[in-house]
């Protein structure tokens, strides 16, 4: 009997089971939670869904370094039958985790409600039981704030109601800070910032005139710019009403006033009054919004939230991969799980890290691009003008070439990826032949990013840009990136691999194919001896 499996049908076995994995986890499940978002159009809930994918993304690469450094304890392993009732039973049980997960994330004012934290950023998951920050979903705000620098500007939210509060007083709750005109430190002696309610309007200056400053030093170009901060004001509820609300803020003094605004969740719902005309930003959303009783229920979901998540993909992975498997894992390569898990963690700190670098590489890309679409037939304009931004397109399609368009993020991913894998297989490999595979390793990757970019043009182009910028820019780079990876690894493997474990494996190899030559002689041996029997 043949008691092995070969290693095609190892590999076809673990990788078909993960390729599944990170469908399910990074296109069919945020293609589910889309159906539930709230936003001014589909192409908006795709962008606000592949947002919080971090948690997603990084045990998405857990998994993938695990099965790569624990090959040599599981590579024997045999699977059993599917185990029906086992797929059945855990992927219910991941359905109705990611379900509960879900209904925390679909409602921006419940979220804040909820109490997440905002400072530059906002991180969905820092109200949550035992929510690591670096596998937390996180939304820029950093200069995305909507600014008043004229008396005559308003900045408007309108801020949809079920029902009216249970109590008798509302607290509206907003995050932004002030911009100190004469640097005096303090607010403009008379002074005077209004929150406008349904047509009421209330001075909030005393808010914004208790945010505590910034030590910053003056060399910095925000150097009088007050601390980010949590400003709320409590109003009779009667002021409100069920349905649309309109909140407008405004100001009367030579200070700038600001709102933070989140690119994250669009309803469309925030507006600004520049030069007496009203107009909606594209992707900002004020975070300014009526304080809600979110209810018992919802609270307790929501300090669950990341708990939830977690056990949702370890459901999933079981579903897909077995108990069996988990088992093996457990029993045989306990010390691979921790060092994937915390290797996957800081690979994703450390291209996070070296994003900072970016500039360069992007201009590289533009030019690139520039020549790709020149040499498909279209008519690009590339654009320098801006020192901190290279620009890149068509008329009527020009994009900055930013640090996620740049590729640096791909080749942290790579050399942390590389780096493991070199030194895990350490003993089988021929290291000066590793190193000089690197550079092209390297280059493929930073390639790969050129045609992620020039792919999104042509989506932008010739399909769909909404769908260009938002589904297919935010999640497009990890997937081709880990497609490239596992293609460069197999092919780079049968390079630097030393001459003796090559020839190792070759007898190996023709061990199996012997064996299973063998097996398939006996196999049809015996068939025809059936037959014979069957017509004696």
């Amino acid at each position: 009997m043949l008691n092995r499996v070969s290693i095609g049908m190892r590999i076809n076995w673990a990788f078909k089971r993960y390729i599944l994995f990170i469908l399910i986890i990074l296109l069919v499940i945020p293609l589910v939670l889309s159906l539930f978002i709230h936003a001014v159009d589909y192409q908006f809930k795709l962008r606000t869904v592949f947002l919080l994918q971090r948690f997603y993304i990084t045990f998405s690469a857990l998994v993938l370094i695990l099965l790569i450094v624990a090959y040599r304890k599981i590579k024997d392993y045999k699977p059993a039958r599917i185990n029906i009732k086992q797929v059945i039973i855990f992927s219910a049980l991941s359905i109705i985790f990611f379900a509960l997960a879900f209904s925390t994330q679909i409602d921006y004012d419940q979220i804040l409600s909820g109490g997440v934290g905002v400072d530059n950023r906002v991180n969905f998951d820092s109200s949550r039981w035992l929510a690591l920050r670096i596998l937390s979903d996180l939304d820029v705000i950093a200069d995305k704030s909507n600014i008043l620098s004229d008396d005559s500007d308003k900045l408007r939210r309108e801020v949809v109601l079920e029902e009216l509060p249970g109590k008798a007083e509302a607290e509206i709750v907003w995050n932004g800070y002030w911009q100190d005109a004469n640097n005096n430190g303090v607010l403009d002696e008379g002074c005077v910032v209004s929150l406008e309610v349904n047509n009421n309007a209330f001075n909030i200056t005393t808010q914004y005139a208790g945010l505590k400053p910034n030590a910053k030093p003056s060399a910095n170009p925000d150097a009088n710019t007050n601390a980010k901060g949590w400003m709320s004001i409590i109003i009779d509820k009667n002021y409100l009403m069920q349905g649309k609300n309109s909140l407008i803020i405004f100001k009367r003094c030579a200070d700038a006033i600001a709102i933070t605004s989140q690119t994250t969740y669009i309803n469309r719902q925030t507006s600004e009054l520049r030069q007496f005309k009203w107009s909606y930003p594209p992707f900002d959303e004020l975070v300014l919004f009526v304080k809600q009783d979110n209810g018992f229920l919802f609270n307790i979901i929501f300090k669950f939230g990341f708990i939830l998540r977690a056990l949702a993909v370890v459901c999933l992975f079981i579903a897909i991969f077995g108990l069996d498997f988990l088992e093996l894992l457990f029993k045989k390569a306990k010390w691979e799980m921790v060092f994937s898990f915390v290797y996957s963690i800081f690979m994703y700190w450390f291209a996070t890290f070296i994003r900072g670098y970016w500039l360069f590489l992007s201009k590289l890309v533009a030019y690139s691009d520039y020549a790709l679409m020149k040499i498909s037939f279209l008519q690009p304009v590339v654009s320098f003008s801006d020192p901190n931004l290279p620009f890149l397109g068509v008329p009527g399609f020009m994009l900055g070439i930013a640090d996620t368009c740049s590729g640096i993020e791909s080749l942290g991913y790579f050399v942390l990826a590389y780096s493991a894998l070199v030194l895990i297989n350490w003993n089988h490999i021929n290291f000066k032949k590793a190193l000089l595979l690197f550079i092209p390793g390297l280059i493929g990757t930073f390639l790969v990013n050129i045609l992620r970019v020039y792919l999104l043009f042509i989506i932008g182009i010739f399909i769909s840009r909404d769908f260009a910028l938002n589904a297919y820019h935010t999640n497009a780079g990890m997937v081709l990136f880990i497609l490239y990876f596992i293609m460069f690894w197999s092919l780079a493997m049968n390079i630097i691999k030393r001459e003796d474990v090559q020839k190792e494996d070759l007898e190996n190899e023709k061990q199996i194919k012997k064996e299973f030559q063998t097996e398939k002689e006996i196999t049809s041996k015996q068939c025809r001896n059936q037959a014979r029997t069957k017509k004696q």
